[in-house]
């Protein structure tokens, strides 16, 4: 039972390691593309300009958009 426990801490350890952001050592940031179907000017088409400048003010230089 000793060996099963210590195995599946392993294992869990190692998992988790693989899905570490990699954004957190400093990789490249993530691109997040915007897409409308509005033309500009219009207040959806603002509204996804606005979002975008608020992921770019907010993120930190995690996100780029």
């Amino acid at each position: 039972m000793r060996k099963v426990s210590l195995f599946v801490s392993i294992a869990f350890f190692g998992i988790s390691l693989l899905l570490v952001s990699p954004v957190a050592f400093g990789a490249d940031p993530i691109k997040l593309t915007f897409a409308s179907a509005s033309s500009k000017g219009l207040p959806t088409y603002i509204a996804l300009e606005k979002y975008a400048e608020l992921v770019n003010e907010r993120g930190k230089g995690k996100y780029k958009s």
